[in-house]
C-alpha cells in the first residue's frame, strides 16, 4: 500500500496527529507500505522509517497496490489512479468532508474502495452532501503512543485555570475560544481567581486578546501560541473546553481525559461520539453563552463530580481510543478490503 498526506510531521494539527497513528499503524501491519508527505523533509521515524518514507507528489502511477489518501481534498491526485484502476481509499475528517464537492471529484469519489471516518457524524456527512454509497469504516483517533511526553509547560498562572487548544486562525473561527472568555466573564464574579489558558496560534489571537480588553479580563486569558507538547497545560487545568461546531472527532479531548480531566464541547459535529453527557463531561449547544456558563459552573462548583467524570473519561480513553485498539480496528477493515 502507499499511504499520502499533505504532511505527517511538519505540521501541529489534529489531522496531522492522526496521520501520523495511521501511518505507524499502516506499517507495523504491513512493512512495505510507503509513506509519502508533500509538505515533510524527514520523517520522525518513532512513526515512519526512513526507508519508508518518500517527500513528494510522486505516485507510482504505474503500480497496483491500494493509495490511501489522508484527506478528501487529495481528489485530484486519485484521479489518475482510477483512471488506470487502481484501488484508492479516503480519510473522512471534519469540515474538508462536510461539503458538496464539484461533479469530477464526486466521479472520483463513486469509484473509491472505501472511506476511513473519525467519527459517524463526519461519514453520514460527507456521504449525504455527496449522494454517495460506498462503503465507510469507522476508525476514531486514538492517544498517539508516545503522548504524554514531556509534561513540563513553563506556565505562571497563579490559581485555578481552564484550557483550550485549537487552531485560531481565520478560518476556524468556529472554535468557540471567544464564547468561553465571554463565559469566563460571566464567573469571575464567583470564582475571581479562574484563568482561561488557550494553546493555539493564528490570526484570531489579536482578535480574542482585545476581547479579553473590552472585558477586563486581560490578567486573565492567556495565549500561549502554538505548541508542539500540550501535556503539561492539561495536566494543570480544571477542565478542558472545545466548544466547536467543526470538529470531526476532537483529538485534544483524548488528551485532556488521559490527565482525567472533565471535558465540555459542542453537541456538534463529531464531538458528542467522545464527549458523553454526564458520562465524561458535558455538552452545551453551540453557541449558547447561557448554557456554557451554568456548565462550568457545575463542574467548578462540585467537585466529586468533576472528579467522577474525569475518572470516567479516563476509562472510556483505555477501553476505546488506545494505539493498540486503533490498530486492532485498521488490521480488520484492511482484512475486509483484501489489503491485509
Amino acid at each position: 500500500m502507499i499511504f499520502c498526506a499533505p504532511s505527517l510531521f511538519s505540521e501541529i494539527s489534529g489531522e496531522a496527529a492522526y496521520a501520523r497513528i495511521l501511518a505507524k499503524a499502516l506499517l507495523e501491519l504491513s512493512p512495505k507500505v510507503r509513506i509519502l508527505a508533500f509538505r515533510d523533509h524527514a520523517p520522525d521515524e518513532r512513526y515512519v522509517p526512513r526507508k519508508s518514507f518518500q517527500k513528494g507528489a510522486g505516485l507510482f502511477l504505474w503500480g497496483r497496490e491500494p493509495v490511501i489518501f489522508s484527506r478528501t481534498t487529495l481528489w485530484p491526485k486519485a484521479l489518475p489512479l482510477i483512471l488506470r484502476g487502481r484501488p484508492v481509499a479516503f480519510v473522512l475528517h471534519g469540515l474538508e468532508a462536510w461539503r458538496r464537492y464539484p461533479s469530477l471529484a464526486r466521479w472520483v469519489f463513486r469509484r473509491a474502495r472505501a472511506f476511513f471516518s473519525v467519527s459517524r457524524y463526519t461519514a453520514e456527512r460527507f456521504l449525504s452532501a455527496n449522494r454517495l454509497v460506498r462503503p465507510w469504516y469507522l476508525l476514531p483517533p486514538a492517544l498517539d503512543p508516545f503522548f504524554p511526553g514531556e509534561e513540563t509547560s513553563g506556565l505562571t498562572v497563579k490559581g485555578p485555570y481552564l484550557v483550550t487548544v485549537a487552531r485560531l486562525s481565520r478560518e476556524a473561527a468556529y472554535k468557540g475560544v471567544d464564547l468561553v472568555i465571554r463565559a469566563l466573564a460571566e464567573l469571575r464574579r464567583d470564582f475571581p481567581s479562574l484563568h482561561y489558558v488557550v494553546v493555539g496560534g493564528g490570526e484570531l489571537v489579536a482578535e480574542y486578546h482585545r476581547l479579553s480588553l473590552e472585558l477586563g479580563l486581560a490578567d486573565r486569558v492567556h495565549f500561549l501560541g502554538e505548541r508542539r507538547s500540550v501535556a503539561g497545560f492539561l495536566a494543570g487545568a480544571e477542565v478542558f473546553l472545545l466548544v466547536s461546531r467543526g470538529e470531526g472527532f476532537g483529538i485534544a479531548f483524548l488528551e485532556a481525559m488521559y490527565f482525567r480531566k472533565p471535558v465540555v464541547g459542542a453537541s456538534a459535529g463529531g464531538i458528542p461520539e467522545v464527549v458523553r453527557e454526564g458520562v465524561n463531561g458535558l455538552l452545551v449547544s453551540y453557541g449558547d453563552l447561557e448554557g456554557l456558563t451554568v456548565a462550568l459552573r457545575r463542574l467548578l462548583t462540585h467537585r466529586e463530580e468533576a472528579q467522577r467524570l474525569g475518572e470516567a473519561g479516563f476509562r472510556i480513553l483505555k477501553e476505546e481510543f488506545i494505539y493498540p485498539r486503533f490498530r486492532e480496528r485498521l488490521a480488520g477493515i484492511l482484512g475486509e478490503l483484501g489489503w491485509a
